[in-house]
């Protein structure tokens, strides 16, 4: 029986409510919005098999495994401009999606939560493309990407790298048309202090949300930002320099117990390909300059992830990159973790005490400097917004 007694030692990918053959594990939220395991004792028969999937527990390996290194964008305008980086996973899922595959991602829910669900068709592909950084709710995805699978259906399943080998632990064997891709990870927001944000941009502009860019290219790659629209026309769009969530995200105090002491960093991994943002084109590619449109870094992994490379090159630009270079220039968080805050816990004691932007003022202070910057500066954004 799995037991969680520290609650770093659990990523919530729900590999092990999924497997009980008698279904006596529930994924319940605790006061941080966060899932973990919960049993019920009683109809439990003991048999291992929740503590056997779990990722943290059991690390699966992988058979046929290299690793090189690309950086890439698509060719197609549209898809660069729609994707948080250089659009990458989108060629790849439309790939998928040709062969009357299924792709599995993360789209938000009627209350803007993410959860993993499947799309079947290119005109959904919206849905699941752009980051964000809040855990998504994996619910039954697993079970069913098995049936897609056992009907030999190609799945493609993104994720988290934890959520990749809660799948494959779950899986329990290697499926030839199956295709992994994670991403790499800095760690995860709480839910529950999302929501919290949420429900307060919606009472101060007295709308409710139609819209929200976690990491949109605003005015360029190298300047995102957290874009909510709401249904009476306004935008809630503050710079990351002082946007509440930005803030905390970046200090890394908001973030899953679980993701100070990632299980699963290092440039080995469970999944077929592993992407992240290309912020340092020009030292990576000498040759080319940097338009800042957005690109992607991506390893790949297995034979499997170069055999479909090679179904997409026609869609991309891209160049062969040193992988040591990249993980130096922009791949920090792949064998690093953040550091746990010591406020941490007095962070989420008083999340339910005070508004956001209280908590900010006492845990993340924005400096006068920058605020009188950013004053300066919406005067010109909101004029830019009425015809975003």
């Amino acid at each position: 029986m799995i037991e969680i007694i520290n609650k770093e030692n659990c990523s919530g990918c729900s590999a092990c409510a999924m497997v009980c053959p008698k279904k006596c594990i529930k994924m319940e939220k605790d006061n941080e919005g966060f899932f973990y395991p919960i049993i019920n004792k009683k109809l439990c028969i003991n048999c291992n098999r929740c503590s056997n999937v779990c990722p943290i527990q059991n690390r699966r390996k992988i058979k046929d495994y290299h690793l090189e290194g690309i950086v890439c964008c698509s060719k197609n305008e549209n898809v660069r401009k729609s994707s948080t980086s250089g659009g990458f996973f989108a060629e790849l899922a439309k790939a998928v999606l040709k062969e009357n595959g299924i792709v599995y991602g993360v789209l938000y829910d009627e209350k803007f939560l993410p959860k993993h669900k499947c799309i079947k068709t290119s005109k959904e592909l919206k849905r699941i493309c752009r980051s964000k950084y809040i855990q998504s709710d994996v619910n039954e995805s697993y079970k069913e990407a098995k049936k897609y699978l056992d009907a030999d259906k190609i799945v493609l399943f993104s994720g988290t790298p934890c959520q990749i080998m809660g799948l494959k632990n779950y899986l329990n064997r290697d499926y030839n048309n199956l295709i992994t891709c994670d991403v790499v990870c800095r760690g995860v927001i709480s839910p529950f202090l999302w929501i919290k944000h949420l429900n307060e941009i919606k009472y101060k502009y007295n709308s409710e949300i139609e819209y929200i860019g976690f990491r949109e290219k605003f005015s360029s790659f190298h300047k995102t930002r957290l874009i909510i629209r709401l249904k009476n026309g306004k935008f809630y769009a503050p710079s990351i320099d002082i946007e509440w969530i930005s803030r905390f995200f970046s200090l890394g105090i908001c973030l899953r117990p679980s993701c100070y002491k990632c299980a699963f960093k290092g440039l080995y991994r469970a999944s077929d390909f592993t992407m992240f943002d290309c912020w340092n084109l020009s030292r990576l590619v000498k040759s080319e300059k940097d338009d800042d449109k957005g690109y992607t870094n991506v390893l790949i992994h297995t034979s499997k992830a170069r055999k479909y490379l090679d179904k997409i090159k026609d869609e991309l630009n891209y160049w062969q990159i040193d992988v040591n270079k990249a993980k130096k220039y922009d791949g920090v968080m792949i064998d690093n973790c953040v550091n746990l805050p010591i406020n941490r816990k007095n962070f989420f004691d008083d999340m339910d005490r005070y508004n956001i932007t209280k908590l900010g003022e006492i845990y993340a202070p924005i400096p006068l400097k920058i605020l009188v910057k950013e004053k300066i500066k919406n005067i010109m954004i909101k004029l830019k917004l009425r015809r975003y």
